[in-house]
């Protein structure tokens, strides 16, 4: 009895030391797993970010009656960890074609879904027109000098 309390611990620990599966050396990268988009395609910029529709779906219910986001695109806060600016172009009545580009800022991950993080706005054209709350009031240093923003405009230019 007590030699078979010794062996089968030992089976048990070589037994999962055994694989079917391919070996993974210590240098060996992980294969990358595609994550489906709600978009069709992907924008032409490595560092462009392609935004869900629920994550649309959330700035446009924050939106004033009559503007609705036509495009929007996103890149990554290179200094926050989980926050992804968005860029989102306004159409509607009263919006100037000049001051249209509203930019968001989230902690949701826009490229799945839903959405379900904080999104604030960033800058007067976002908090003119959404009823997200400022940025400014929560995350005070998330502004339109971030660099987020201007990788996030550029995309929407694509």
């Amino acid at each position: 009895m007590k030699r078979a309390l010794v062996v089968l611990p030992i089976l048990l620990l070589l037994g999962g030391c055994a694989s079917t599966g391919p070996s993974v050396s210590p240098t060996t990268k992980p294969a990358a797993v595609a994550t489906p988009s709600a978009a069709p395609t992907e924008p032409a910029d490595a560092d462009c970010v392609v935004v869900s529709q629920s994550a649309l779906d959330l700035i446009g219910a924050s939106l004033q009656p009559g503007i609705t986001v036509s495009k929007a695109t996103a890149a990554r806060a290179p200094r926050f960890e989980d926050t992804t600016i968005v860029a989102a172009q306004l159409v509607g009545e009263g919006v100037p074609a000049d001051q249209s580009v509203a930019i968001f800022a989230t902690t949701d991950d826009v490229t799945v879904e839903p959405a379900d993080g904080l999104t604030l706005a960033v800058g007067p054209v976002a908090t003119t027109y959404s009823s997200l709350t400022d940025s400014t009031s929560v995350l005070g240093d998330i502004t339109l000098t971030e660099d987020g923003v201007a990788q996030a405009q550029a995309c929407l230019a694509l």
